[in-house]
């Protein structure tokens, strides 16, 4: 009888789920605008791009795309250049032995200071701390 009580139970929930789908989300950046932006953002990942930049590139305005990019990507576009760069920046303290003020002002961060907060903040360690983790690199 227990079995039969889950496996009703079960059915139940199976059947609810059915009757109401998962509600379409609407608004945010079409793919090709989006696409647009990432590749614009990658490209010039060391310079100061302006909002107004990327929301031109779009086809929107300033807040408008900020609220279709926050909605899309579930961040604000500062967010995401700054894991961008971040994510440029381990990639060179995972393969190369370059100082890490180097790797900060080649992925864009205006000082080694403000890179290793950032990297800090996103991965939970400091940029010298993720380099020592990868087998063949020496912690400079």
């Amino acid at each position: 009888m227990l079995v039969e009580s889950y496996t009703a139970t079960i059915f139940t929930q199976l059947m609810r789920k059915q009757k109401y789908p998962a509600p379409v989300r609407k608004g945010g950046l079409a793919a090709t605008n989006l696409n647009r932006v990432i590749e614009k953002i990658d490209d010039d990942l060391t310079a100061d791009l302006s909002l107004l930049q990327l929301a031109e590139l779009a086809g929107l305005s300033v807040p408008h795309f900020c609220r279709a990019f926050r909605q899309t990507l579930g961040c604000p576009p500062y967010a995401f250049i700054i894991r961008r760069r971040i994510e440029r920046a381990k990639d060179f303290l995972r393969h190369s032995s370059r100082p890490v003020t180097d790797i900060a002002l080649s992925c864009g961060f205006s000082s080694s200071s403000h890179f290793s907060n950032a990297f800090r903040r996103e991965t939970g360690t400091t940029p010298l701390a993720y380099r020592g983790t990868w087998p063949g690199n020496a912690s400079q």
